[in-house]
């Protein structure tokens, strides 16, 4: 096994350290009813099961580089729908669930048949973290 050593470097920071600090928050605002396309479609696994994310086309880009690629961080809206399996482990939804229903309002039979359709960017506030996040219809 090979481990990744990171480098540290020791520093005094002195006065600068204030203690907590107010970090501006970004607004999404601008964002919220524009018309984009879902992009990609991603299936996972995760703690109570499987699930599919449905993700649009960039809606912006931030002032910000993303570490891992060294290119601006792009703003997309994503939309998470969870599966369910059967007792024959049959993966799929309802049509009274949240994807069966979202499927249901656009006409689609899977949610593979969603790469390209037009969404509405709407704005969702997690109860969780209490961040914002950018999500559709």
């Amino acid at each position: 096994m090979v481990e990744k050593q990171e480098s540290l470097k020791l520093v005094n920071l002195g006065d600068r350290v204030k203690g907590e600090i107010v970090m501006p928050k970004l607004d999404l605002n601008e964002f919220i009813g524009k018309k984009v396309k879902i992009e990609k479609i991603q299936e996972g696994e995760g703690q109570f099961g499987f699930f599919v994310d449905l993700i649009t086309e960039p809606v912006g880009t931030l002032n910000a580089i993303d570490k891992t690629t060294g290119e601006k961080i792009q703003l997309r809206g994503s939309a998470r729908f969870g599966l369910l399996t059967n007792d024959k482990e049959e993966i799929g939804w309802t049509s009274n669930s949240k994807l069966g229903v979202f499927l249901n309002k656009h006409n689609k039979k899977h949610y593979r048949d969603c790469t390209g359709m037009t969404v509405i960017i709407q704005l969702h506030t997690s109860t969780k973290d209490n961040k914002d996040y950018l999500t559709f219809n």
